[in-house]
Formats: C-alpha cells, sequence, structure tokens
C-alpha cells in the first residue's frame, strides 16, 4: 500500500518543482512570487511522516471503480498517527481551508495523471431528478446539508424564483418547497460558516444579492470595479482560505473577491479586460471545488451563437467543459494564473446544456446538468420543449 502513495507523492513534488523553477527562471525581483512554492514544497517533503493519514489519501467513488459506489468498509478504530511538527507548523500557516462541502476530497493524483497524460473525461448519468408539482423545474442544484440532502431549483426556466426541495438518499423527492427565494435566478452554491449561499445570476438585474439557507442576504456593492461594470451571469464561486471568489470568466480568466461583511466587490486577477458578452465565450457553470493542489469545476462553452441582449435569444448551443486552476498561482496572484480548459466527453447533441453544481454527497463526487433541446429564448414557456435535470459522475478512460 506504501508504493502508490509514494508515487502520488512523487508527482506532487514534480509537479510543484516544475513551477518553482518555471517562475525562478524568469529572475523575478519579488521574493513574494516564488514564497508560496517554497513553503508548498516544504509541507509536501514535511508529509512524508504523515502521508498515509492525511485527507488526501482518501477515496472518492467517482473515480475508482469506473464510477460505481464502492463496498468497502472502513474501520471506525482509527489509530493515534504521530504527526510530523514541520507539516504541522506550515499547515496552519498556507494549507488551504477546504469547506465541509467537501467531505471526502477526491484521488486528485487520479485526476491528475489522466489530465496531464490525456485520458478521457466524460459524463456518466447517475439519477434523474424530478420535481412532481413543478414539472418546469429547471437550473437544479444537489448539496448537504445539516446531514440532509437538498435540491435548489428555478421555478421555470423564465422565472425569477427558486425554491429549495427536500430529497431522501436516493435522490426522490420529500418536500418541492422546503424554502422559497424571490429574485434568484440558476443559482450558484458556496458553504461558507455553517451556511449554504446562493449566488443570483439574473443578467439584467440593477443588483445582485446573496442569500442562504438560514435566511441571511447580502446585497453586493461594485463600485470599486469601474464605471464600465457590466453583472454579467453565470459566476462561479470558489472558497479558497475561507475567503469568497467569483470566477467572472475562464478565458479570458477575470477573479472577483467579495468581502462577506461588506458585499463589497474588487477585481482580484484580469488576465485581460473585456466586455461581457463580446469575446467571453467560456464561462461558469459550477461552483469550484478546491482538490489539493487545483481549483477543479465545470464551465459552460456556448457554441455557434451570438448574443442578440438581455432579453432577446441565445442563438448557441451549451456544453459542458472541465477546467482547473493552479492553487499555488492562484493564491499568490502569479502572472501565470490561467484557466486550464479539458474537453468533457458529454451525451448531448445540441440544445442548452448547463452544469450546476459540483458538489460531493454521501461520499460522492456528482455534476449536476440542467438541459433541453431548445434556444433560452422569452418564448421558451410556450415552446412546449422538454427539459432535464440530471446528476451525473466524471468517469476517465
Amino acid at each position: 500500500m506504501l508504493v502508490p502513495h509514494l508515487c502520488l507523492l512523487l508527482s506532487k513534488v514534480e509537479r510543484t518543482l516544475e513551477t518553482f523553477i518555471l517562475m525562478f527562471s524568469f529572475k523575478t525581483s519579488k521574493v513574494r512570487m516564488i514564497l508560496p512554492e517554497i513553503l508548498f514544497l516544504i509541507i509536501i517533503l514535511g508529509s512524508m511522516f504523515e502521508f498515509r493519514s492525511s485527507p488526501s489519501s482518501k477515496v472518492l467513488q467517482f473515480l475508482r471503480n469506473d464510477g460505481k459506489k464502492s463496498t468497502h468498509k472502513h474501520s471506525t478504530h482509527n489509530t493515534p498517527k504521530k504527526q510530523h511538527p514541520l507539516s504541522h507548523t506550515f499547515s496552519k500557516i498556507i494549507q488551504p481551508v477546504i469547506p465541509s462541502l467537501i467531505r471526502i476530497p477526491a484521488d486528485v493524483a487520479r485526476i491528475n495523471d489522466a489530465w496531464d497524460t490525456s485520458l478521457n473525461f466524460s459524463l456518466q448519468l447517475y439519477e434523474d431528478i424530478h420535481i412532481e408539482t413543478f414539472p418546469t423545474a429547471y437550473f437544479v442544484n444537489v448539496f448537504e446539508f445539516q446531514e440532509g440532502i437538498y435540491a435548489s431549483y428555478r421555478t421555470s426556466l423564465v422565472s425569477w424564483h427558486t425554491n429549495v426541495a427536500r430529497l431522501d438518499d436516493s435522490f426522490k423527492l420529500i418536500s418541492s418547497e422546503f424554502k422559497k427565494i424571490v429574485r434568484l435566478e440558476d443559482a450558484r452554491l458556496f458553504e461558507f460558516e455553517g451556511d449554504i449561499w446562493f449566488v443570483d445570476n439574473r443578467c439584467c438585474s440593477r443588483q445582485r444579492v446573496l442569500y442562504s439557507m438560514k435566511g441571511k442576504k447580502l446585497r453586493l456593492n461594485k463600485k470599486k470595479l469601474g464605471d464600465d461594470f457590466f453583472w454579467g451571469k453565470n459566476w462561479s464561486p470558489a472558497i479558497v482560505n475561507m475567503k469568497v471568489y467569483f470566477i467572472y470568466s475562464l478565458q479570458p480568466l477575470q477573479i472577483l473577491r467579495v468581502d462577506m461583511k461588506s458585499g463589497n466587490l474588487i477585481w482580484y486577477f484580469r488576465e485581460r479586460a473585456v466586455q461581457f458578452g463580446q469575446d467571453i465565450q467560456i464561462r461558469g457553470g459550477t461552483n469550484a471545488l478546491v482538490l489539493e493542489e487545483y481549483i477543479y469545476g465545470v464551465g459552460r462553452i456556448s457554441q455557434f451563437g451570438s448574443f442578440t441582449g438581455c432579453g432577446g435569444t441565445w442563438k448557441s448551443n451549451h456544453f459542458p467543459i472541465l477546467w482547473r486552476i493552479s492553487l499555488v498561482n492562484f493564491t499568490a496572484k502569479s502572472k501565470f494564473l490561467r484557466a486550464e480548459l479539458h474537453e468533457l466527453h458529454s451525451p448531448f447533441i445540441s440544445g442548452v446544456n448547463d452544469p450546476t453544481s459540483l458538489t460531493v454527497v454521501r461520499q460522492t463526487l456528482f455534476v449536476a446538468m440542467s438541459s433541453c433541446e431548445c434556444d433560452c429564448s422569452k418564448n421558451f414557456e410556450k415552446s412546449g420543449q422538454n427539459q432535464n435535470n440530471s446528476l451525473y459522475q466524471i468517469l476517465v478512460s
């Protein structure tokens, strides 16, 4: 059992050294640009003494056994292991704080190896989500909260009203209206300080508001973003070291940071400044998850179309795409910070196929998808076209 762990450790060291050497080769005079790599390398070397007991060595079923649930039962009698003091000290300083939404981290080595060796990622249907009392339900997010399973959903594709339903362990409906939130469209979720927060994504609203499961509300302030800032749509929340960020677009990479007390927004990083709807074609789908040395998410790529304005139509097809961002470069705000993209094979041929959430439920990683064979138009409600809300697992082949 020790050999696979050593292989993973060596892989991590190799990737970290490559990043360090690349940044050092540019002979920057700003030492702070390479400090995160140095500290991260020290953590890895220090963790050699405790590697087998670290959370990252646990298994997430979506990458094991071709996406099937594991039947292995873990012992509840854990033998305490001595922690190396060097690793313990530095992990308190810069190790990313992972929200409890990620209850068992993924087998990240398998993800990274598959990514780096050009293996295929694909979506496999796990379960359809049916909100029987709301057949027009759209944009479903599935998540855990206080030991229960819930699903938020927009009451129809053209509404500005979101409900939260209660589901059983088989993802079957228990209650369709556990909670109601008005003025919430295409909600993306994130976990912060023991609460689940929803991001309103209405494109043409004059304001943007966050709502929580516990009834809190936070109005966002864009004054520091410039007079030409446009709210846009489909922000992807990411929690890094207990700070809340929104990925405004993936290509070009643009990231906002929000103060969760005041609601003030600032630009955290901009690869280049662009206007929403012009050359932003790859942007938010799901929320982001921090999984070891990368931030992962499922974005949305728009193909073969153009945007005709708020309240108009999208003449395009939307498909999911897998992305990741280096955590080291993110925390350092490195000039090398970029979003890497990877094709994600799916059963969708055309239409609107929106990835809504990337979440761990009952120790399994899921991608929630809402899809319909349609254009996103204001006449959709009268079109009679079908839509589906489903959970998928990511397979590697």
